[in-house]
């Protein structure tokens, strides 16, 4: 059986010191069947001149750029940013079975494609899953030292408390990260469901309630394929409204 083909969605805006965790996981990531495409959503940092500058060539080869170049302004008239159109051009551009999301604030685990690759031809049947997560607060410490427990890193009152609560099929809708799921990539033609546009904040969960209409439930690998991020400036700007969630870092 041929090795699954990843594609990695890597949702980029204004973190060029943040997203080098995300770039390093990927450099050290130990499976070689995959593609990035780096979708920059900034309209001040130059997402693909810092890869340029960070990666290997022959990790490099292996990136595809898509920038949005809109202002936030830009973005108010519209309601919100596109980003979640080219997303839907990469994932109908590249060739790929399996599509995951990343975030520019968090980072994959080294085994997580070797091992999620396994996964799926274990479970030929099952459509979407999603991993567990390691916290780490990118402020003062490389992704590497992600760890299992929340509570080292965070207040008992965050939401992300919850992300590792599950042993059994969920609906992942309000219950996993972005960055914790996997997709068939062939599910987004057969039940024509696409990221929603113009759209800036939960769009996972808009996605994820779209699929489990035609998925169900969502299955548990097992696996810890996921670093969180955990830090005062969890969202940013992302929000075009200039609000956002502070978790209140002890």
């Amino acid at each position: 059986m041929e090795d699954t083909n990843f594609l990695i969605l890597l949702f980029y805006y204004n973190r060029p010191r943040l997203v080098k965790n995300a770039l390093e996981s990927i450099v050290e990531m130990q499976y070689e069947n995959y593609t990035v495409c780096f979708i920059d959503d900034s309209d001040i940092s130059d997402g693909e001149n810092i890869c340029r500058d960070f990666l290997p060539g022959n990790i490099l080869k292996k990136f595809k750029f898509y920038t949005i170049g809109m202002s936030v302004d830009d973005k108010n008239k519209k309601g919100g940013s596109i980003f979640g159109k080219y997303a839907n051009d990469a994932i109908r551009e590249t060739e790929s079975d399996v599509i995951l999301m990343l975030c520019d604030d968090d980072a994959l685990s080294p085994t997580y494609l070797s091992e999620l690759d396994e996964f799926y031809k274990k479970n030929p049947n099952i459509n979407w899953s999603y991993s567990y997560v390691k916290y780490f607060n990118p402020v003062f410490e490389n992704y590497k030292s992600a760890d299992p427990d929340w509570g080292k890193v965070l207040n008992s009152k965050s939401r992300t408390q919850s992300l590792n609560s599950d042993i059994h099929p969920v609906n992942p809708t309000y219950r996993k990260d972005m960055s914790q799921v996997s997709i068939k990539r062939k599910c987004f033609f057969d039940y024509d469901v696409w990221f929603p546009f113009p759209k800036t904040s939960n769009l996972d969960a808009a996605i994820f309630s779209n699929f489990y209409k035609f998925l169900g439930f969502c299955y548990p690998t097992k696996i810890f394929g996921q670093c969180k991020a955990v830090h005062d400036d969890q969202l940013g700007v992302r929000e075009v409204t200039g609000n956002f969630y502070n978790i209140g870092l002890t």
